[in-house]
Order: structure tokens, then sequence, then C-alpha cells
């Protein structure tokens, strides 16, 4: 059985550690998810997603203006997916899943719904984890959370490290030394990621990127 919900958050939400007797995935329409685990961050942005499983003590912050999907799982899951969690890159074809059920879920029947979800299960198995993208600090840098949620949500427009170092309090080399730290890639080529996975997300489902 999968139980699916989308919820857009007006404002920034933060849960404490806590668990899931179910497998959870979460799909980011837009904006940013982080989850913290016992080792590390996950943050997944526009058209990822992130794999809990369950029992996995994890603590959670969604951040304003965020959209997603929560997706919970009461079947063992098939490959990719462990038994540890993973940030993971989607297929076109699920992002579109995703896009339509946004759109029309609302008016979804009971047979419908399940149809729906049958796809979805079947879709799993073509998911990829992103290797890398993880931090490797359970420490979250809170002088990179507006920068962060900025680009997420708006990766398109021109924005440089040395327009926010005039207002976090640290310097565009200290900023660039925390991306390092944070996620293994400077600045630059996060924001690149970012830029393309949302450029993708908007070609599939036919918008102006």
């Amino acid at each position: 059985m999968i139980k699916h919900k989308i919820k857009h958050y007006d404002i920034e939400e933060h849960t404490d550690y806590h668990s899931h007797q179910e497998h959870q995935l979460v799909y980011v329409h837009s904006g940013l998810c982080v989850s913290q685990t016992e080792g590390k961050n996950y943050y997944a942005v526009n058209g990822q997603a992130l794999w809990i499983p369950a029992n996995e003590s994890h603590s959670a912050i969604f951040f304003q203006d965020s959209r997603l999907s929560l997706l919970f799982f009461d079947r063992p899951p098939p490959s990719p997916l462990t038994t540890k969690p993973a940030l993971l890159r989607v297929t076109n074809f699920w992002s579109l899943l995703m896009y339509e059920y946004s759109l029309h879920h609302l008016g979804f029947d009971n047979n419908t719904q399940h149809a729906y979800n049958d796809v979805l299960w079947d879709q799993i198995q073509y998911l990829s984890q992103i290797q890398g993208s993880q931090t490797h600090t359970n420490h979250f840098d809170k002088r990179l959370n507006n920068l962060i949620h900025t680009v997420c949500l708006k990766p398109n427009k021109n924005i440089t490290l040395q327009d926010f170092a005039k207002h976090c309090g640290a310097s565009e080399r200290t900023l660039n030394r925390l991306f390092y730290k944070q996620f293994h890639r400077s600045f630059g080529e996060w924001r690149n990621m970012i830029v393309m996975e949302r450029a993708n997300q908007m070609l599939i489902q036919g918008l102006s990127a």
C-alpha cells in the first residue's frame, strides 16, 4: 500500500528526531528539504527525491515555499532503495507522474488512485542514487540557509556569493569554503547542478525554463 500526500510549506518547519514504521520517499516539486541522520545531511532540491527507510531516526527541515510529495510504503523496497537513507535522481517519467498527480489528485476516485500507485511502485526501480551529493557531516551551517533557499526557489536568478556575503556575516571566501565542506563542490558547481535539475524538470512539464 502507498500513502501519498502533497504539502506546501507556507513557513519553514523543523522536526525533531523521529522515525516511521513505513518507508518514506520525499519528492521535491519545488524548494528544498533537508534531512539529517546520525551521520549525514541530505539536501533534496527541485526534481530530486529523498529515501528514508523504515525505523531510521532522522530530523528534517522543510524550507518556506517548498512543495513536496510525501509517500509512505508498507512493502519491502526494490533496488536501488536500501536500508540506508539516499538522495535519488528521478526519471523523466517519474517527474511527469508527480507533476500530473499534483494537478489532478484531488479528483481521483479509489480505482484511479490505486492504479496510479501501482505505476509509481513499478517506476521506483528506475530511480538512481546520486553519489556524493549528501554532506559528510551532520553539522548544518545556518549561514548557508538563505543562500541555498534562494537558489532552490529561483535557480535562474543570477546570484553570486558576493551578494550574500554582505548579509550573512561571512566573507565570499568563507562561504565558498563552507560549500566545499557541506557538498564537496564549489558554490558554482552546486548552483549549476540545481539549475540543470530544475530546467530538466520544467522541460518535462512543458514549461518555459
